[in-house]
């Protein structure tokens, strides 16, 4: 492993920064594909989980709605909520991380429980913003999310 690194190290700085950034690109990627999986599972067996999901995804949804019909005051006030919701989850991952970085130094293995909290948070604000295809915003999607936020809080 040393010598790969080293060979790395010999490479140019633009080849070695194309190198990061892709690697940098992967993590986040393979991040969100594995923290959605989680949280279909995870929303299987929690009603508060499916239900924090289903209205995350009204809100986006309905925001999509709203601007494609003209409403961008409408869609402004999704928009501002979602970001408002997904801060919350920020704050609280760089709670955590911070909380790692100080622990690391007396308990090395509670700066990894801070560091993997931090992320798991960070992913919950991510998944709060993250982009939806236009296309696929359907009044029927609505009323189907609808139903099922109905059927959970009866």
């Amino acid at each position: 492993m040393e010598k790969l690194i080293q060979q790395i190290l010999e490479w140019p700085i633009i080849v070695q920064g194309a190198l990061g950034s892709g690697l940098f690109w992967l993590l986040l990627r393979l991040g969100q594909k594995v923290f959605s999986i989680a949280t279909e599972f995870a929303s299987k067996f929690s009603k508060a989980i499916k239900k924090g999901k289903l209205k995350t995804l009204l809100l986006k949804y309905r925001g999509i709605l709203a601007a494609s019909n003209g409403q961008t005051e409408l869609s402004t006030t999704h928009q501002v909520a979602l970001i408002y919701i997904s801060l919350r989850y920020f704050i609280k991952g760089l709670i955590w991380i911070c909380f790692g970085i100080v622990f690391q130094g007396l308990i090395g293995t509670l700066g990894v429980v801070g560091f993997i909290g931090g992320l798991y948070y960070l992913f919950q604000a991510l998944s709060r913003v993250q982009y939806i295809d236009p296309e696929k915003a359907t009044e029927e999607k609505v009323n189907d999310f609808q139903r099922q936020l109905d059927s959970l809080e009866n």
